[in-house]
């Protein structure tokens, strides 16, 4: 449990003016608005913050899955900080890492992530999404399909046995004689074991006739039951579902072509890409949920991102032999496509330096896509406070170019110093930073580590505050050792941060648990 101290300090950042300015104007306006000067550990606070402040879901766009990955725990973090709602409600919806021509079917990890955090997302059970903007260009199906993706069951539900079997087939789950591990499904007559994916332990579900009479989590070393459920969510591994007509058309055929020689049934490597040619597919993610806010992570970078995975579908198309082949503009939106479902949400543009930029759904992004997550500090870059640009965004209509002004506004960020496990240097900066009063915190990567900090403390009599209690007995040891002094001291949490960020104007100081050793 993240301690109200963090959210406090946290808070502070909210307060600053041109932050409060920032998202009045998102809500005033419902454009465009840029802020720039931000390290990459202080675009992790003000994503959660952004979706607190304004109350939409929220979409956050970025340039890889590398990127995605990189950012999540982050996120996630200071979104618990900043809510006080379970992490899990930050998504990360991963872009295929096959295209479509190479006939091969998406990883299985790909698979299940992208089908349970498009449910998430469609349900209102994720309230922030981080997706690669090779992902988000996608055509959609509409909310209620992915809405379906999962299903909820309880004790005294009504639901016939094959109703429920052949969901768990749908849905991509595999059957086996014993349910051990997640994904799996058993039947034992009127009996199902199932294990769903990010689910502690798998369940008993006990039919009696077409009602659910119990359900019971089980041990799948032992296969034995350790206490009843009420309920129970059945997550999704994938989002094609594997329907029974799906499965007719997959079926292939050996190269005589005679039709007693017909292979068995079964879903051939690429179908997926296949089967989305024949769905009705329409809406983009931004349609999944309601009123939306869009934060593009560093506008250059995606424009060239877009740009270079439009250039690797044109060159695969071109030369697959196959000749059902599809064309690009099938599987992803076009420039005037992607750029008019922009428009309909508000947008922040998060930068480091304020770069003159194209609107980053325009296709017309830097190739080799600028290094916009330097070390060096963005306020440098920008001395004012609040500056103006015009950006050219181009369109797909014949060329046709419209003039826009963007205001950019800067929130003065820098990273915090290396000190490569010089302890005395580390203290004597962070017991100045106390003295002149800003607020420090410190992220440890671990419980081991925390209690290093701890004793640190101790050893140069530095107070400090936990800022994170858990049900660990070291956790609870440093809290009642920690000082219940009035004065400032030092706080300690266990956060995913790495980096460290200084917001000077806010006297807030976040150190990264890889700032001192």
């Amino acid at each position: 449990m993240i301690l109200p101290l963090v959210s406090e300090l946290l808070a502070r950042v909210a307060r600053r003016p041109v932050v409060e300015e920032t998202f009045e104007a998102l809500r005033r306006s419902g454009g465009e608005v840029r802020l720039a000067g931000l390290t990459d550990s202080a675009k992790a606070l003000l994503i959660p913050l952004a979706f607190a402040e304004l109350g939409r879901p929220t979409v956050l766009l970025v340039d890889t899955n590398q990127r995605a990955e990189a950012l999540l725990e982050p996120v996630r973090y200071f979104y618990r900080a900043v809510t006080g709602k379970p992490g899990r409600r930050v998504a990360h919806l991963p872009a295929h890492e096959v295209l479509p021509y190479e006939n091969r079917s998406p990883h299985a990890e790909i698979s299940e992530d992208r089908a349970v955090a498009l449910w998430r997302f469609a349900t209102g059970d994720a309230d922030l999404l981080i997706v690669p903007v090779q992902a988000a260009v996608w055509r959609m199906r509409d909310r209620e399909f992915y809405s379906q993706l999962a299903r909820t069951i309880a004790r005294d539900e009504s639901i016939p046995h094959q109703e429920l079997i052949d969901f768990l087939s749908s849905a991509g789950y595999d059957k086996q004689i014993t349910c051990e591990m997640p994904g799996q499904f058993a039947v034992r007559g009127g009996i199902i074991d199932i294990y769903s994916p990010e689910s502690p332990q798998p369940v008993r579900v006990e039919l009696l006739g077409d009602t659910i009479e119990s359900i019971r989590a089980f041990d799948p070393n032992t296969q034995r039951s350790t206490n009843p459920v009420e309920r129970a969510t059945l997550l999704p591994l994938t989002e094609y579902p594997r329907h029974a007509e799906v499965l007719e058309r997959a079926r292939m055929s050996v190269a005589s072509g005679r039709e007693d020689d017909a292979a068995p049934g079964g879903f051939y490597p690429g179908w997926e890409f296949r089967e989305a040619l024949r769905e009705n597919r329409k809406s983009t993610l931004f349609d999944l949920t309601v009123e939306p806010l869009i934060i593009a992570d560093e506008p250059s970078l995606l424009a060239a991102s877009i740009e270079k995975y439009r250039a690797q579908l044109a060159e695969a198309f071109d030369t697959v032999e196959d000749p059902l082949a599809e064309p690009p503009d099938k599987f992803i939106f076009d420039d005037e496509e992607w750029n008019l479902a922009l428009q309909m949400a508000p947008r922040l543009a998060i930068e480091h330096l304020a770069v003159e930029a194209p609107e980053f759904g325009d296709g017309n992004g830097d190739a080799d896509g600028k290094d916009a997550r330097l070390k060096a500090t963005a306020a440098d870059s920008n001395a004012n406070a609040i500056a103006s640009s015009t950006r050219l965004a181009e369109h797909s209509d014949g060329g046709l170019k419209s003039a826009a002004t963007t205001p950019i506004r800067t929130l003065h960020t820098q990273p915090t110093t290396r000190y490569h496990g010089n302890v005395a240097a580390f203290i004597a900066e962070a017991r100045n930073r106390i003295a002149a009063g800003e607020n420090v915190m410190v992220s440890a990567a671990s419980t081991g580590e925390l209690e290093r900090f701890a004793d640190i403390c101790h050893e140069f009599e530095l107070p400090y505050r936990m800022g994170e209690l858990e049900e660990n007995a070291t956790v609870t040891r440093l809290a009642e050792e920690g000082s219940n002094a009035p004065g400032s001291a030092m706080l300690l949490t266990k956060a995913p941060l790495s980096e460290g960020v200084v917001f000077a104007d806010a006297k807030v100081v976040l150190y990264g648990n890889a700032d001192l050793f």
